[in-house]
Order: C-alpha cells, then structure tokens, then sequence
C-alpha cells in the first residue's frame, strides 16, 4: 500500500461501538461529510471480517474500492454481469492522483458467483442488482392461460430466492448497506432480501428511515431482528408515533412524526449519528460515465480541437476555451448558436447552449440521489450557468436557476419559496451565492456539485451558505464526478 489513513477520534469511537457490539447489527446514522465509507470498512476490518457483502448505488464503487484497498489492502470484488471502467486512488493522501482499472466482464461475473457461493473476500453489488438476483418473477396462470387485473395487464408473482447467501448457508461476517433508505419501506423487495440476508448489518445513511418515519420500525426490526423489536407496528405506533385519523389508512391512523423526537432511536441496542455541520464537510465523490454520445463528442473536440456539432463546425482556437468547452461537455450534450459577433477574418463566433432535454449523464445521477432523498430539499452547484437554466427546467416545476440572469427580486422569490413553499431545490452558480443567502439552512442539508467553480474560495462559501450556524442536520455534499474527464 502506497499510503495509510487513520481515522479520528469520533470515528474510531463508532468503530469500537460497532466492532465490540453483540447484537445483530447496528445503524450508523453517518452523512457524507464524515467518513461513513471509511467508517464502515474499519468496522468489518475490526470484527475480523473475512466475507463482506457492500451495497451501494454504483456510483459509489470507486470510493469504496479506494477506501477498502487503504483500509485492507483488499481488491474490492465488483459482482455484475457487464464489464467496468473506475477510477482508483492508491494513496489515501493525494486524493486527485487516480489511475483507471478495468474489469472484464467475466471477472465480475466470477466474483458474483464466488459471492453467492460462499467464497472468502470483499463483494460489491448494486442495490439494483442485489434484489434482481434474489427473485424469481414468473406469469400467474390460471387454466393454462396468464392471470389479468383490472386493466387487462398480466399478472405476476415473486419468489425470493434467498440468492446471495444460498438462505443461510453460505453466511456474510458483516452486510453494509449504503443509502439504505432504498429499502427502507416495508415490502419493497429489496427490503424483503436485505430482511433475509444473514450476517451482522450495517444500516447506513443520515436518512436511514428515509421520507416516511414509519420506516424507522421496519429499519430495525431487519437489523436488529424480531427477538430485540420484539413488538407489532401497531404497539410501536403506540408508544413511539404522533398519529391523526385518515380514513384510508388500514388502520385509520396516519403517523405524522415522533412523540418525542429521537427517543426511539436513542432506545436502539447500536445506533450512532454525528452532529450537525457547521462547517464545510468533507464531500462524497459519486463517479459517473458519459453517454456514448457524450464521450464521443468529447473525446474529438479534445483531440481535434474542432467537432461537428448540430450540423455546425464548432473549432477551438485556444486551451482556455479548450478547456472550457469540455467541461461543458461533461456536464451534457450542448447544441451550438450563432453569436452575431465576427472575429478578424469576418467569421461569425460559436457559442454553446445546453437544451431542455439534452442528455446529461451528470443530471441522471443527480436524480438518482433525489430519489434516494425523496421529500427533502437540495441546492446544485455548477458553473455553467446555461446549464443551471437547462437542469432546473428538466427537473421539474418544483426547481429553479439561480444564476447572475436572476434579478435581486427574483433571487428573493425563490428564497422565500424554498423556504417558505413547495419548492424543492435550486440550481445556483456558487459566486452568485453571497449575501441574502442567510436562511437556506433552516430547511436544507443537502448540497450537490455537479461542477464547481474556478474559485476554490466561491465553491467554500457556496456550502457554507447552507452549512452554518442554525444548522441542525449534517450536511451532505455530493461531488459528481465524470470518469476521464476535466
């Protein structure tokens, strides 16, 4: 190993919790500001674990591979049917030193099948692909002939396979679920196989109930199994949960919140959290892969300096412009316009503009982390401002630019919305995040970078203006990241 990490003092407090603990598993309640992946990996470490099962959202496997290779010196083993490309970090201390690693696709396929066999090692699976392994679907038949519901649309049925650890005989020593939010409501069936899984479990997110405090029963009673939650939902309801009558509910009782916030959690046999962030975290790096039209119009700009872009020429005579258009371009497909303006050689100039609908390989993660964080509010940094016109559009009606083009009164609309109303979240250039900006931290904690600013000082102080002072949440910041690209 090219170099060593050695986590800090409230770190290694979890994992000493974690790692002496006698229960079933344990929830760690850890945003992205504070080290969960490396967290998570010293705990396994630390209880001797020799067969490991991680998932995550693809996206996070280079970190994960990075940060279990400092703490190990393991190859993490990624389980899939299709071949990879990731970047790797050897050295814990120069995090922007990367090389590529390729997978063959029959070397991930082995390492699916030595997971679910029973093999020694570190296994990697998408939450996706975790539950599509674990059920069998098939057409419910009735006389030979498939079964139809109300809307004339055949019927199915789910058989859980129990794939992963072959129902208990090939065990896991520890199962660390990233995000775990995804399987956090009751009878999905990704929540089902992690329910079926064997080994200590690790439940990890800051959100870890996810929208619906319902889900906080249904996290620990998989976690922590039915002889420690040794209660209905109903009994839990009871004693836990602020109701009000809905008359379609099966109970007629909707949860509205806790009756005393934290209690049930603060009862858990292993449940940590870190404070709230007043101070910049540290952010997840999520990695992603352009399209195959993205990276094919990237990769000739770059090495030709000229493209063929909508039926127009776009060359570039510069490496600053250079280097401009192609981070543009790992934001998403632009489209060219005409400027008006001719150069010395009476040729007109070309610009870029990002459309409503273009393909962004960056947006389709940003809106996967949504999903993951559904009901909460978020702010995206970029600093293509045409682009932070672009994303909001394609997000929706509940979103909105915040840009230089944006007026003082209109900044001031979409603050008060995104305090005060529906909207869920903004896309903001960081310089333009400066003074009037106080509040924002009262109802978010959740910050995406979809590309940061030339100015490191502009990028510091766009996260401040959410984590600071009034903040009573941990602050989570996500850097999205386009493999091979600037």
């Amino acid at each position: 190993m090219t170099g060593k990490i050695t986590p800090h003092a409230h770190q290694q407090e979890w994992i000493d919790l974690f790692a002496s603990a006698g229960t079933n598993g344990g929830i760690l309640g850890l945003g992205t500001g504070v080290g969960k992946t490396l967290v998570s990996a010293e705990i396994a470490k630390a209880r001797g674990a020799k067969r490991v099962l991680i998932m995550g959202p693809q996206s996070t496997f280079d970190s994960w591979a990075s940060t279990v290779y400092w703490v190990t010196g393991r190859k993490l083993k990624r389980c899939a049917n299709n071949a990879f490309s990731f970047m790797f970090t050897p050295d814990p201390s120069d995090r922007d030193a990367t090389v590529t690693v390729k997978l063959p696709a029959k070397v991930c396929s082995a390492n699916m099948e030595a997971a679910q066999a029973g093999a020694e090692g570190w296994f990697f699976v998408t939450r996706e692909l975790f539950q599509r392994q674990d059920w069998k679907v098939e057409p419910m038949m009735k006389g030979g002939k498939p079964v139809l519901d109300k809307k004339g649309r055949p019927r199915t049925k789910h058989t859980r396979l129990g794939t992963w650890d072959q129902k208990g005989d090939h065990p896991y020593d520890v199962v660390i679920l990233d995000e775990n939010q995804k399987f956090a409501g009751e009878s999905n069936y990704g929540q089902q196989s992690f329910r079926g899984l064997s080994g200590f479990k690790i439940a990890s997110s800051a959100d870890w109930f996810g929208s619906s405090t319902d889900n906080m029963y249904t996290v620990a009673r998989d976690v922590f199994g039915p002889d420690v939650i040794n209660y209905s939902r109903a009994e839990w309801v009871e004693e836990y949960m602020e109701t009000k009558y809905d008359h379609f509910a099966y109970t007629k009782k909707k949860v509205v919140g806790e009756q005393w916030p934290g209690l049930f959690a603060s009862e858990l046999p292993l449940y940590v959290t870190a404070p709230p962030s007043v101070e910049p975290p540290e952010a997840e790096r999520r990695y992603i892969t352009l399209s195959k039209a993205e990276k094919e119009l990237y990769e000739q700009l770059e090495a030709n300096y000229v493209a063929m872009v909508d039926d127009e020429i776009l060359a570039i005579e510069v490496p600053l412009t250079m280097r401009m258009r192609l981070r543009e371009l790992s934001l998403g497909l632009f489209t060219t316009v005409r400027t008006g303006k001719f150069d010395d050689d009476g040729i007109e100039k070309i610009s870029i503009d990002f459309e409503p609908g273009a393909k962004s390989s960056k947006l389709e993660e940003i809106k996967d982390i949504l999903r993951d964080h559904e009901g909460e509010k978020f702010v995206i940094y970029t600093h293509s401002a045409k682009w932070a016109r672009k994303a909001a559009i394609d997000l929706g009606k509940d979103w909105a630019a915040w840009t230089g083009a944006a007026g003082g009164d209109e900044r001031r609309r979409i603050k008060d919305r995104f305090i005060r109303g529906d909207l869920r979240g903004f896309v903001a250039t960081p310089e333009t995040m400066g003074t009037g900006t106080d509040g924002l931290q009262a109802v978010c904690n959740n910050i995406i970078v979809a590309s940061p600013s030339d100015k490191v000082i502009d990028n510091t102080q766009g996260i401040s203006r959410i984590a600071r002072q009034g903040q009573e949440k941990m602050v989570n910041v996500w850097d999205i990241i386009a493999r091979g690209t600037w």
